[in-house]
């Protein structure tokens, strides 16, 4: 979360459209601030089927649903692959095997 506020700190505008959670989705994951300062449409979290850590953390989960931010997590939805096209064409596709 240190990182995070230094981004917060030394950008004025950073907005995303797409976010990356840090840390597999744990409870120290991403600051609210900074998913406030982000304002995220979707978020992706990367973690593990049945991991001995349980992450992604509901905690985490809450707050993104709070904040009305979409998530996909790897755990449940496989492989996500991405395609992102400044001219618009873009596509979001994710593989459960």
């Amino acid at each position: 979360m240190a990182g995070e506020q230094k981004i917060i700190r030394q950008t004025a505008d950073i907005q995303a459209d797409f976010l990356k959670l840090g840390h597999h989705g744990s409870k120290t994951s991403t600051d609210e601030s900074f998913l406030l300062a982000v304002n995220p449409r979707v978020a992706f979290i990367s973690a593990g089927r049945n991991n001995r850590y349980h992450h992604p953390h509901q905690e985490t989960l809450d707050k993104l649903q709070t904040y009305d931010i979409r998530s996909l997590n790897t755990a449940e939805c496989g492989m996500i692959n991405w395609y992102f096209n400044p001219f618009g064409l873009n596509w979001l596709n994710y593989y459960l095997k």
